[in-house]
């Protein structure tokens, strides 16, 4: 049986990558995005919906995930965005948006 792995964020970037790379070796890869449906057919792994920045989202996920699979081998915490330029020029709801998502988001979801 392989090891089951979430990967939040995995609809592009690092998250894309590592989950295509897992899928390919094998691994029962679970990855999410705020819009799965945008990337139906586009990936050989499971893409279900979660949104990190929204508590209702989290609770139906974590149901839906514990549904599909009994058993979590690797969580991932992946999902999150980043803010380019200088700490002094972003704007402070940017910022504090920012560390709600990166953060608490991933908080969260662990």
């Amino acid at each position: 049986m392989s090891k089951t792995v979430l990967i939040t964020g995995a609809s592009s970037g690092f998250g894309l990558m590592l989950a295509n790379d897992l899928h390919r070796k094998g691994f029962n890869v679970i990855g999410t995005s705020r819009e799965p449906e945008k990337y139906k057919g586009k990936v050989a792994f499971k893409l279900l919906q979660l949104d990190i920045d929204d508590d209702n989202s989290i609770a139906s996920f974590a149901e839906e995930v514990l549904n599909r699979t009994k058993k979590l081998d690797v969580l991932v915490n992946n999902a999150g965005f980043m803010v380019t330029g200088l700490a002094e020029e972003t704007p402070i709801d940017v910022a504090r948006k920012q560390f709600e998502t990166n953060f608490w988001g991933t908080v969260k979801v662990t």
